[in-house]
């Protein structure tokens, strides 16, 4: 499954990739995140920009799930456990940015 960049600072309740050197760097699971970028201003741009993204995914996901989209339902119960319901959480996110996407 794709994973998220990980949060800045100013970012709440966003998803966090699991570690790894060859873990795959997409915005909200969907969009390829550019390092190459070297301008300040450029590069606070597309951190705003993908912290917006990533935002607007978990405010999909948890109204999706709150008001229980038909989509919702293959991903089960939310888990007890913060742990476990975080790694629920991240494969609803993808399909939710990827569904309020297109």
């Amino acid at each position: 499954m794709p994973t998220t960049l990980p949060p800045s600072s100013s970012t709440t309740g966003s998803p966090t990739p699991p570690p790894g050197p060859q873990a795959l760097r997409l915005i909200a699971g969907l969009i390829p995140y550019d390092s190459s970028v070297t301008g300040p201003e450029i590069h606070r741009t597309l951190v705003e920009r993908q912290n917006l993204i990533v935002r607007r995914a978990v405010a999909v996901f948890d109204r999706d799930t709150s008001e229980g989209a038909t989509w919702t339902a293959v991903l089960g119960t939310k888990p007890a456990d913060a742990r476990t319901a975080q790694r629920w959480r991240r494969p609803g996110q993808v399909v939710a940015a990827c569904l309020d996407r297109y």
